[in-house]
């Protein structure tokens, strides 16, 4: 039994690096978040924010974004909680740097225990070439598979 849990664990450790690898990859801010509203997982991107993945999981989107920033995300991101995916624009500050413009997309993700969350993804459209990321409400998120492995291994 011991020997089948170390397997599965190995596994999902596995899963959640090759995830992690994904996201690190992909030319946005991509976050995994609880119902409760903290990052579970994300990538690198982040660190234009000042926030590296290991800093910010387990943090609130309202830390992370600061409250002018929060309160215009937070109807967004009550839409995914509840089942229906919502996107919005928001000025999030880099540190030392002027505020950018960045359209955030929240995206219910389920699991085998119902809704657990959701998926956001923002990409910074303060450069026109990048808003063509973002030219339909299909995103990145929307398209992960909600299998456990967005579980973070333990």
């Amino acid at each position: 039994l011991r020997a089948a849990q170390d397997e599965a664990r190995q596994a999902r450790q596995e899963e959640h690096n090759a995830l992690r690898q994904l996201m690190d990859g992909l030319p946005m801010m991509i976050g995994v978040v609880g119902p409760d509203l903290h990052f579970e997982l994300c990538n690198s991107a982040f660190e234009t924010l000042g926030w590296t993945p290991p800093e910010l999981e387990g943090v609130t989107v309202a830390e992370a974004f600061g409250p002018e920033a929060f309160g215009r995300a937070e109807p967004a991101l009550l839409q995914a909680l509840n089942g229906e995916s919502a996107h919005v624009e928001v000025a999030l500050r880099p540190p030392g740097a002027s505020p950018r413009t960045y359209l955030l997309h929240a995206t219910p993700r389920g699991g085998p225990k119902g809704l657990e969350g959701l998926f956001l993804a923002a990409v910074d459209i303060s450069s026109p070439n990048l808003t063509l990321i973002f030219s339909s409400s299909a995103t990145v998120a929307s398209c992960f598979s909600t299998r456990s492995w967005f579980a973070t291994a333990s």
